[in-house]
């Protein structure tokens, strides 16, 4: 485009104008200065238009560059417009991209913290399942070895000399010990009809008594309870080689002479539900026996017998023992008659014991 100012445009040859006549009388010089000022206007009138064309060139040239700079101008902005869009919509995608890469990091670290929370858990209930094992393998361990300490608390009496404990050493009494000693007390209790303790006991009077179950049950038992539970009740004590018998104090028996084939055994009538412990686990050998004496009506007593423990008597030991006391032979007749009328006292040997 070419922006050069136009050339002055050539004013256009105008017409011969016709002369007046000179008989109208018009002076020349009139005429030639008209003419001229004629010219002149015209020239005026040329130039301006000349020039109101230049201008107009000028003013369509200016809008013109100004329509294009306005346009230069409205696509710059709406590039800039863009652009701004572009790096809103960019940024937006990169707070996209990163809200959802710490989304993701969110849900892996969740992921990652449940995976944890569940290895711990799955350890957790490893290792309570194996404390359960372990606890339950200990348990059992203990069972067996309460049932072996309560086999071995049986062993004591095995074999053993039953005898009283009042003709017991003080040495053998759990208060008067010099050292440490083990005792077994069985007591007339319990489900299978025994109780069967264990005791410990050290010099000073310290004393542990402990509860014992065939079924590995043991529980520690104060020595006051165990006291007040023993103190009027019969039970066996064993010690070393002896078996010794706390039984009712004052125990006795009184009876009519058996009928004939009938039998009676005092040791049975004085230990009752410790009779058949007593008698499993002793020894033969006893040294605890019993009395038996017949009363005559008018009260007057007579030993007939003297019986170990476990050992039954029947009315023909009651007929030697009054025969072997007598002085003279009793006719039979009368024997039975004595019989009949009288009565059989028993006792444990030694007194009232």
């Amino acid at each position: 485009m070419n922006f050069e100012p136009p050339a002055s445009p050539r004013p256009r040859p105008r017409p011969p104008q016709p002369q007046p006549p000179a008989a109208e009388g018009v002076d020349a010089a009139s005429l030639v200065a008209a003419r001229t000022a004629a010219v002149a206007r015209n020239r005026q009138k040329a130039a301006r238009t000349a020039l109101i064309h230049d201008l107009l060139r000028i003013l369509g040239v200016v809008v013109l560059i100004g329509g294009v700079a306005l346009i230069v101008h409205v696509k710059h902005q709406h590039r800039l417009e863009e652009e701004r869009q572009q790096a809103v919509r960019e940024a937006a995608a990169q707070a996209a991209r990163a809200k959802e890469r710490e989304a993701a990091a969110a849900r892996a670290e969740a992921r990652r913290a449940v995976e944890r929370a569940e290895a711990a858990e799955k350890r957790r209930q490893e290792e309570e399942k194996k404390q359960a094992l372990e606890r339950k393998a200990e348990a059992k361990r203990q069972v067996e070895a309460n049932r072996k300490r309560h086999q071995t608390a049986l062993e004591r009496f095995r074999g053993t000399v039953l005898e009283l404990l009042s003709a017991a050493p003080a040495a053998d009494l759990p208060a008067r010990v010099v050292g440490e000693t083990w005792y077994s007390c069985v007591t007339p209790a319990g489900r299978s009809g025994l109780t069967l303790y264990e005791i410990q006991a050290l010099p000073g009077k310290d004393i542990h008594v402990t509860r014992l179950d065939e079924k590995g049950e043991v529980a520690d038992v104060p020595l006051g309870e165990f006291n007040r539970l023993v103190s009027g009740s019969s039970y066996l004590l064993a010690k070393g080689t002896h078996c010794y018998y706390k039984g009712t104090k004052n125990w006795q028996m009184r009876v009519s002479v058996p009928a004939a084939g009938e039998k009676l055994d005092p040791s049975h009538e004085d230990f009752r539900d410790l009779y058949a412990f007593a008698a499993r686990q002793c020894d033969k050998r006893s040294a605890l026996s019993y009395e038996v004496f017949f009363r005559d009506v008018g009260g007057a007593e007579t030993r007939i017998l003297v019986l170990p423990f476990g050992t039954p008597f029947e009315r023909a030991d009651v007929v030697k023992g009054l025969q072997q006391s007598s002085a003279r032979r009793i006719g039979a007749a009368a024997l039975e008659a004595r019989m009949n009328e009288g009565s059989l006292v028993v006792r444990r040997k030694g007194g009232a014991r």
